[in-house]
């Protein structure tokens, strides 16, 4: 759309200011659907080595091998990875928002190094879905760091 090279009056003006102000309320629920499928597509590449996941509109959730572009079977994929791509989008799309999300031992089929990443990603979930966490766990790396927000249930001379 091209706009005419002669100046507007305020009646063309506000008629536009309408027309834009209409458009952006009927995409504005799209937003937060963008929002959420992009950050899941970029927690699971951070993920997923030398594979890529996609989300469009065609074909849903694809995971493909970076070097050949082929369609890889989400059962094809490992424990782990099916394991985190469940989990992540069940936390961006279905869990209600404000929710409070009980998690039982989530480093179970999780890698390691996952493990490290799997609070800065619930948080980054969290905020942007308005979601709270309470996490059992028995991995360190799950914890990461995070002490403060810890607390050990049961007897146990070991501190942390």
């Amino acid at each position: 759309m091209s706009l005419p090279e002669e100046k507007l009056d305020s009646w063309a003006i506000k008629l536009l200011d309408l027309y834009l102000s209409d458009a952006e309320e009927k995409l504005e629920p799209f937003q937060s659907l963008l929002s959420r499928i992009e950050l899941l597509e970029n927690i699971l590449n951070q993920r997923l080595l030398r594979k890529q996941v996609e989300v469009n509109a065609a074909n849903g959730l694809e995971v493909k091998e970076d070097e050949t572009g082929r369609v890889i079977p989400l059962d094809a994929l490992s424990s782990g990875e099916q394991h985190e791509i469940i989990l992540t989008f069940d936390l961006l799309f279905d869990v209600p928002e404000g929710a409070l999300v009980l998690v039982d031992e989530p480093e179970i089929s999780l890698h390691v190094g996952w493990q490290m990443k799997f609070i800065p990603d619930i948080r980054r979930i969290g905020e942007l879905r308005n979601l709270r966490f309470l996490i059992a766990t028995h991995s360190p790396q799950i914890i990461n760091g995070e002490w403060d927000n810890a607390v050990r249930l049961g007897p146990s001379e070991a501190d942390f």
